[in-house]
């Protein structure tokens, strides 16, 4: 005796999966090619602006702990690949790199060392 077994086949459970899997990866393709800008006159340390001048910075925060060439290896603070020298100005909690024809931004901030640190919107 042949035994069958019954079971719930749905033909619109393939169309709905292809359905769904459309959307999942749209929702992924749209999320990998939205490019975001930074906005960065909203960017700044201590009443400066992510982009300032040598002469602006040492005016408010006073002279370096230290000053030196980074020598970054690649990238658009990389002396070898701009052909320029760049310089950081170093102040422990933050460091600015430039030179006085682009400016100096701000390259780094040690959050850890920060007392008082306030976003603002």
């Amino acid at each position: 005796m042949k035994q069958t077994i019954a079971h719930n086949y749905n033909p619109n459970h393939k169309l709905k999966m292809r359905t769904l899997l459309i959307t999942v990866l749209l929702a992924i393709v749209s999320q990998v090619g939205f490019t975001q800008t930074i906005e960065f006159d909203l960017i700044s340390y201590n009443g400066l602006q992510f982009y300032s001048t040598k002469t602006e910075i040492i005016k408010k925060l006073g002279k370096p702990k230290s000053t030196y060439e980074p020598n970054y290896e690649c990238g658009f603070l990389s002396s070898d690949w701009q052909e320029t020298k760049y310089f950081t100005l170093d102040f422990e909690e933050v460091k600015f790199t430039g030179n006085e024809k682009e400016l100096y931004l701000i390259d780094q901030v040690n959050f850890e060392t920060i007392q008082n640190l306030q976003c603002h919107n």
